[in-house]
């Protein structure tokens, strides 16, 4: 049989050539007379076969478990057609299998909930994807959506502006080269050009215009339809699938991560390790990266090269993955290929011990793409040309000292943290007439020794920011640089870019001038001044002395007045619109050994905010001083105002705080209109500081972050800074630690100079440039923010994991799968998902309103049945009445019977004389009431069978309408059986009834709240400690105070760990 044939051929790839040569000529006629195999039932040679699969000649071709990638010109025909799109790949955490892509064009993330159709895409790469059917989307689980808003859709937004700035940059370089090839060109070939190209434009141009006059409805269709499609892609949800990546974050790029060894074959028993090559035939290598939104990759070569000066042969096997999984390595992409469900990579190097301090806070930075390596020998050589004197200070030229102003005289001074080493920023102060002062802001002039296009402003333009750590800083510039030749020190000359700015209403003034800082202070000693805790500089620490043979009353009095002035500002700034966000941030205490002995919260104080005040009108005088000079290469700092899924994320938190008249009036269009609601929450007596401290982190939460832009043809109205409420804004100020800064510090200078630029091509080139550098400047800045804040949680945890702390910890917002808390002890967010919480036995989550039904429902239940019970045992009182009547009639029969009988007796007895007719009357009459008797117990024992039939009858027929149709016939021919089941099912029926009122009141309810979210609670159900048997239960709602436990893990990578405490009834306490 040609079948058998073919299942077996199917069932045994390996099998000899004739059966595969027959196989393929099945379709001749001949085939079954002359060509079948002889074979016996389900029997053949096993080892044969396994020998042919072994020379792989006839086993099946590998199947691929992606799909290839397109080719680009199919991708760029499906961009132009709008059947593909661009968008930034957003990899799930703990899901691997669940992803997301932004795009610009969707309001709402498109879901890829497949490996397959995740097509080997990796977390923030822009990847083209297509739409695919989504007919079973709500069949398919969806992650939840990211309520809580993180630094990662700030990258994402970031990356999405980096892509249009590339493509804007494509098509200036197409032009250009269009335009070049135009000019080599004589004019009347230019003319005869321009001719053609009009004509091959115009006729099919022409052509739908006569289309148009002719069939008017055929031509207006397509457009409609196009446009359709689009917005009814943009009102509901979408899948998509990956079918290209056009840029990769992680090429050529390091990788921190672990290694992994799993065996190969089970029946390998390793003793001690003679060759490396034995534990590479023998086991798999297998690399983890440190984030966690990564897939695993298989290591393609591991050598002993990559583990150091470590000697192999002199290690078991068991000490030789002791030290591997000790440590961590550095490794990069090679390939990922379609059959393959995991990319490969190489090993690079070892970056050190797991635990070890500095070790982790590399692997940090190399999980933030953090550019930290040492600074190059040219860029040393170009530093050794400054001359300096024996005690190694800056000697300025004479021919720079004549083209600046000369402010050595000034009583100037810096004001910064304790720890500050590159001090980048002065104040001075003095007083023009009776009401006009003149406030001097100092910026030290980095763009003099950073000129364009050296080696130092490369090495900077690779990382465009320091990088502020616990321990250290890693610096944008060369240390010569940022502490010494350019840091504002006390007591020597400085080169400084200084504004004048005269309060108020006044032109701005701005020169290149040598300063000399007579004081380096603290924020600590200025705001003791401030508060009058210390009254002269006799009072503070050598450190701080003064240079200069300053009088120290004088400028004393000058700092107070700086500080007097710059809080009317302040407080004219914040009437005017501005939002501040008042985040305490931590502070360290540190050993020798590195490790934190103390955590502190660093309060703001007015010196803080003086020295922010004047920094920041100055950045907002210059940004106009740029704008009025030259759009096109004017460098400004914008924050635009809150997306709507974050406003409504707010709403919710206000509904959570009980703020519903707010939710009303909630306007978040300017800053003003939001400021005047937060300022009716912050100056409620009614309002716990708990539920405002939660707004405030939520509120953060909603703002966008702010980001450089170079202004060009950008309409004005995106020029705002949204939170500080200026029109235009820049970054002038800290050039030492911000590239941006150093672009600021050329320009004004050139506006200064008025220089103009003639050379129309090289301004273009120039500012295609400058575009690319400012998205670099916007990606390395929040790279450099996730790398801080990532080192303060190593720190943290290194210090909570030496202590059990107890604190007090508050519900901020509840999902289904997880819950958020603050900590504001530590200033720290938390989400915790249910399922890793422990000693749980169950857990449920439920909204408020079907707690609110399940109580309704449960308490009409109760109702219900006890108003059944008392019936009931109405019922049974009545019958027992009944039936106590019945019994007393029945006894007072008796007895005149027994009285009439004894009567006659007497009768009978005294009138021995009366005749025998008197004898009969008596006897039949005693004859007929005994009948009438037994004749009314018939009757009445007739009407209770009556009554119970027709009971049963009535018990059958809803037992008929309320059991299954299988079950109907049984209950007919047997009705005895209907007694216990019907009762049961009328009960039911009436629960039924109960249920379905219930649900048109929720339905009703839900009508009247449909836009308002649903608050949820977690039913926590655990084992009670005190009674084994016993099972409790604990809720958690927002807004609840929890008492937790907060330490860290043992192992690395270290992270937290929140345990909730919960006091059981005999005070015991058990922890979740």
């Amino acid at each position: 049989d040609i079948q058998e044939i073919e299942q077996y051929i199917e069932n045994n790839r390996g099998g000899k050539q004739n059966y595969q040569e027959d196989y393929q000529r099945k379709g001749q006629q001949n085939y079954k007379q002359n060509n079948q195999p002889q074979y016996r039932n389900n029997r053949y040679d096993d080892d044969q076969n396994r020998n042919y699969n072994r020379q792989n000649k006839y086993q099946k071709k590998s199947r691929n478990i992606f799909d290839h990638h397109w080719n680009p010109i199919n991708i760029q025909e499906g961009l132009e057609k709008q059947t593909l799109f661009e968008g930034i790949f957003i990899q799930k955490e703990n899901q691997k299998n669940m992803a997301q892509i932004k795009c610009p064009l969707f309001p709402k993330n498109v879901y890829v909930n497949t490996l397959e159709d995740q097509n080997r895409a990796f977390h923030g790469c822009l990847v083209v994807f297509q739409i695919i059917d989504n007919k079973n989307f709500k069949d398919i689980e969806l992650p939840e959506s990211d309520v809580s808003i993180s630094e990662e859709e700030d990258l994402i937004n970031i990356e999405l502006k980096k892509n249009l700035v590339e493509k804007q940059v494509e098509q200036k370089v197409v032009k250009k080269e269009q335009q070049e090839v135009q000019d080599k060109e004589e004019d009347w070939e230019d003319l005869d050009s321009e001719e053609d190209t009009v004509q091959v434009q115009d006729k099919p141009v022409a052509q739908k215009e006569n289309k148009n006059k002719e069939q008017p409805q055929k031509t207006s269709k397509p457009k409609q339809v196009k446009e359709t499609r689009i917005e009814q892609l943009q009102k509901v949800r979408l899948l998509g699938k990956v079918v290209g990546i056009k840029k990769n974050p992680y090429e050529n790029k390091d990788i921190a991560g672990q290694i992994t060894v799993n065996l190969k074959v089970q029946s390998y028993q390793p003793g001690r390790v003679q060759k490396l090559q034995d534990i590479i035939d023998n086991y798999y290598f297998s690399f983890k990266s440190i984030n966690k939104r990564l897939t695993w990759f298989n290591i393609n070569k591991f050598d002993n090269k990559q583990l150091g000066n470590l000697d192999i042969n002199k290690l078991t096997f068991d000490e030789f993955t002791k030290y591997i999984g000790q440590r961590y390595f550095a490794a990069r992409l090679i390939k990922w290929e379609p059959d393959s469900k995991y990319p490969q990579c190489e090993i690079i190097r070892e970056i050190g011990l797991i635990g070890d301090i500095e070790t982790e806070c590399e692997a940090l930075l190399i999980q933030n793409d953090v550019y930290f390596t040492d600074f190059s020998a040219e860029c040393q050589k170009q530093l050794e040309a400054y001359k300096c004197n024996e005690q190694n200070e800056y000697i300025i030229p004479k021919e720079e000292r004549v083209k600046r102003l000369d402010l050595t005289k000034e009583i100037i001074c810096t004001v910064d943290p304790v720890t500050a080493r590159d001090l980048d920023d002065a104040l001075s102060i003095n007083q023009v007439d009776d009401d006009t002062y003149e406030v001097g802001v100092h910026i030290a002039d980095v763009s003099h020794f950073v000129a364009e296009n050296t080696d130092v402003d490369k090495e900077a333009q690779l990382r465009t920011t320091s990088v502020y750590l616990v321990h250290r800083v890693i610096p944008m510039l060369p240390r010569m640089l940022c502490e010494n030749l350019c840091s504002l020190n006390p007591g020597v000359e400085r080169l400084a870019f200084s504004n004048g700015e005269i309060l108020w209403d006044r032109p701005i003034k701005a020169c290149k001038s040598i300063i000399k800082s007579c004081a380096k202070l603290s924020y600590d000693v200025v705001n003791q001044f401030i508060e009058k805790e210390i009254e002269s500089f006799d009072q503070v620490e050598d450190k701080y002395k003064i240079h200069n043979d300053v009088n120290p009353k004088v400028l004393l009095e000058k700092l107070l007045l700086l500080n007097e002035l710059g809080q009317k500002r302040r407080a004219f700034r914040m009437n005017e619109g501005s939002i501040s966000f008042n985040k305490n941030k931590l502070r360290f205490k540190l050993r020798d050994n590195l490790y934190p002995e103390e955590v502190l919260q660093e309060k703001r104080g007015q010196a803080q905010f003086m020295v922010e005040e004047w920094m920041l009108l100055a950045n907002q005088f210059v940004g106009k001083k740029l704008v009025d000079y030259d759009k096109q290469q004017a460098v400004l700092r914008n924050h635009s105002a809150p997306q709507n899924k974050k406003i409504d994320y707010f709403k919710n938190v206000l509904k959570e705080c009980g703020f519903l008249k707010l939710i009303e009036n909630f306007d978040v269009s300017t800053s003003i209109k939001l400021k005047q609601t937060l300022e009716i929450i912050v100056n409620d007596d009614s309002i716990d500081e708990i539920r405002k401290q939660i707004l405030q982190f939520r509120l953060l939460k909603v703002m966008e972050a702010a980001s450089y832009f170079i202004v060009k043809d950008i309409p004005l109205e995106k020029w705002r800074h949204y939170a500080l409420n200026f029109d235009v804004y820049t970054h002038f100020t800290s050039p030492i630690r911000r590239y941006p800064d150093v672009l600021v510090h050329r320009l004004l200078y050139k506006a200064i100079l008025d220089e103009k630029q003639n050379d129309h091509i090289k301004l273009k080139e120039e500012q295609v440039a400058l575009e690319r550098l400012i998205e670099t400047c916007n990606e390395c800045k929040l790279n450099s923010r996730r790398a801080s804040d990532g080192c303060d949680k190593i720190f943290l945890c290194i210090y909570l994991r030496e202590r059990n702390i107890y604190t007090d910890a508050y519900v901020t917002y509840m999902s289904r799968g997880d819950f958020e808390i603050i900590i504001p002890e530590f200033n720290l967010e938390r989400k915790i998902e249910y399922k890793t919480l422990k000693n749980l036995i169950t857990y449920q989550i439920i909204s408020e309103d079907q707690v609110n039904t399940k109580v309704q429902k449960q308490t009409k239940k109760y109702q219900d049945d006890i108003e059944a019970q008392k019936q009931k045992e109405e019922n049974k009182i009545k019958e027992q009445q009944i039936q106590y009547e019945k019994e007393q009639n029945k006894d007072s029969k008796d007895e005149q019977q027994e009285k009439q009988e004894v009567v006659e007796q007497q009768v009978n007895d005294k009138k021995q004389s009366n005749t025998d007719f008197q004898e009969q009357v008596a006897d039949t009459q005693k004859s007929g009431q005994v009948q009438e008797n037994k004749r009314n117990k018939r009757e009445n024992r007739r009407r209770q069978n009556k009554d119970n039939n027709q009971q049963e009858e009535v018990e059958g027929q809803e037992i008929k309408q309320d059991f299954k149709q299988e079950d109907k016939d049984n209950l007919e021919k047997k009705p005895h059986n209907k007694d216990r089941k019907g009762k049961y099912q009328k009960k039911e029926k009436q629960d039924e009834n109960a249920n379905k009122e219930s649900e048109k009141n929720e339905q009703s309810e839900k009508k009247q709240n449909d836009e308002e979210p649903q608050n949820w609670i977690a039913v926590l159900v655990y084992q009670d400690p005190d009674q084994q048997n016993q099972r409790r239960i604990f809720l958690i709602q927002q807004l609840q105070k929890l008492r937790i436990r907060l330490t860290a893990t043992e192992t690395f990578p270290i992270d937290f760990v929140v345990q909730i405490e919960i006091e059981t009834q005999n005070k015991n306490k058990i922890m979740l």
